[in-house]
């Protein structure tokens, strides 16, 4: 916990993406539950040192390899990256939180956010590709006080990486366009 001391602490619900598949240009997600602490505790810290000299990344992944998302005993919470372009095509950027656990007090994209499970998942508490874009909408309201009353999840995506400063924890970028 030494690494998120200024970091402040909501332990939220999110999605573990498990694994996935593309077939036909069709990308299908395999998710389970996590935590945002279980996150904390793995993917952000996975470089710190603890008492025995070791760090989290050499004890979960001692080949120094990093694994597949299937044998991971990472957290990998999905990430969600919102790119924003306005009508005057300008990109927004905000200034990061003093404690937030990646990025405190830097300059950051427009969203830059785990998706949670309380926006995700639907009243069967299911995982869908409707509760995917309700998550990222929400997130963009939640950040900038933006309505985003046009957003499409297969139209907005642009890629999905590994990051591979938090132990290949999972992200995907979108890009919107608003009309303010």
């Amino acid at each position: 916990m030494a690494s998120h001391k200024q970091t402040y602490i909501n332990d939220n619900l999110t999605i573990r993406l498990k694994d996935f598949q593309i077939n036909n240009q069709q990308l299908t997600l395999f998710t389970e539950r996590t935590t945002y602490f279980h996150s904390l505790m793995t993917n952000r810290a996975c470089d710190k040192k603890l008492s025995n000299r070791q760090t989290v990344r050499d004890m979960l992944e001692p080949s120094g390899q990093i694994t597949s998302l299937g044998q991971s005993l990472f957290s990998n919470h999905i990430g969600i990256n919102v790119f924003i372009e306005t009508s005057d095509q300008k990109f927004v950027f905000i200034l990061r939180g003093k404690k937030v656990s990646i990025g405190a007090n830097k300059l950051g994209i427009a969203v830059a956010a785990s998706l949670k499970a309380k926006y995700a998942l639907n009243e069967e508490k299911k995982f869908t590709l409707e509760g995917f874009q309700n998550g990222i909408v929400k997130e963009i309201a939640d950040v900038l006080q933006l309505e985003v009353p046009h957003f499409n999840i297969e139209q907005n995506f642009i890629a999905m990486y590994r990051d591979l400063i938090e132990a290949g924890k999972p992200q995907f970028i979108f890009y919107y366009k608003t009309n303010l």
